[in-house]
């Protein structure tokens, strides 16, 4: 009997612990227990690392081309039209589609005309440094093939580097013999050619490479390890054409800042050729002459004073009635 008894407890117990845990009450205190609770994060793979590694890399390099650009910009009076292209931005776009840019502009006589062959074109230095200077309208499939260079990591930086170059161009001090003769003149077209070919070769690695693995080939630890291994080698280049780019706009803050000295010397060597002495005795002789003139003045409205009533008789006989005379 005493065993029944027992039997009868636990299980009113257990109804009773039952219906108190199914009542909103109780569940919605469960809730908020389970939510004091800390959760564990999930330790995140070395290809997720990579990932956001890469991600803030590129913005990083982001952020250093438009400092590069905004530094670079061209003053508004030498600024390409709208729909053109300063020569050296023309040219990365030739060479991304794989063109020869001296076609599109050849000097013939004293014209500059394009796809023009030899022997009517003769190639010269001087020649190529004025067909860099020019501005040039892209057509669609350029301007689309800019388009998806920037787009890509090496090709933003090769149309900074673009940029760079057209604004030392630009500099009047560019084409003085002083670069020349301290043999510090660099090749600009050079520059750029060089980080167009870069971004080639970078672009077509970063197709080689793909996106990360997924799946099983995650889970892989070797093919994971060699994604990530490559993709951080194709990061430090990316990397490393910046550095080259940043050096390449210091350079060109050398030059903005020679040309502001050579601003300021012939600022001073303008003002400073006025003759203070010269100026002077003028001044004092444009003096005298305004007293003068003054005198000259006064003098003339007193013999007005006199002159014009004598004047009216002879007026009214000019004037007078002729009826009469043969």
């Amino acid at each position: 009997m005493s065993s029944f008894f027992l039997f009868v407890a636990l299980v009113a117990l257990a109804y009773y612990l039952v219906r108190a845990v199914t009542t909103p009450e109780a569940r919605a205190q469960f809730a908020r227990s389970r939510k004091k609770l800390p959760m564990r994060k999930r330790a995140r793979t070395p290809l997720e690392l990579l990932q956001d590694d890469r991600h803030d890399a590129r913005l990083r390099r982001r952020a250093v081309c438009d400092r590069i650009e905004r530094g670079a910009v061209l003053p508004i009076k030498e600024q390409p039209d709208d729909g053109d292209f300063t020569g050296y931005t023309a040219m990365v776009a030739d060479l991304w589609l794989d063109r020869d840019f001296t076609l599109r502009a050849r000097a013939v006589g004293l014209s500059w005309l394009p796809f023009v062959a030899p022997p009517e074109h003769a190639e010269t230095q001087e020649i190529a440094r004025e067909r860099l200077r020019r501005t040039y309208r892209l057509n669609d499939e350029e301007k689309q093939g800019l388009s998806r260079l920037s787009r890509k990591q090496g090709g933003r930086i090769a149309i900074v580097a673009a940029a760079v170059a057209s604004r030392i161009d630009r500099y009047p001090v560019w084409r003085l013999g002083l670069f020349d003769e301290g043999r510090v003149r660099i090749d600009l077209a050079g520059e750029v050619t060089y980080a167009v070919d870069a971004a080639k070769a970078l672009a077509e690695q970063e197709r080689l490479l793909g996106p990360p693995p997924v799946g099983r080939m995650a889970r892989d630890p070797v093919a994971a390890g060699l994604y990530i291994e490559k993709a951080r080698v194709l990061e430090q280049r990316a990397d490393a054409l910046l550095a080259r780019v940043e050096a390449f706009e210091e350079y060109r803050q050398i030059v903005a800042g020679i040309q502001e000295d050579a601003n300021r010397q012939h600022w001073l060597d303008r003002v400073g050729s006025i003759d203070d002495l010269d100026a002077a005795a003028q001044a004092v002789a444009d003096g005298m002459y305004a007293d003068s003139l003054r005198l000259t003045a006064a003098e003339s409205r007193a013999w007005a004073t006199v002159y014009l009533p004598r004047t009216e008789p002879i007026s009214a006989k000019l004037t007078a009635p002729t009826d009469g005379l043969t």
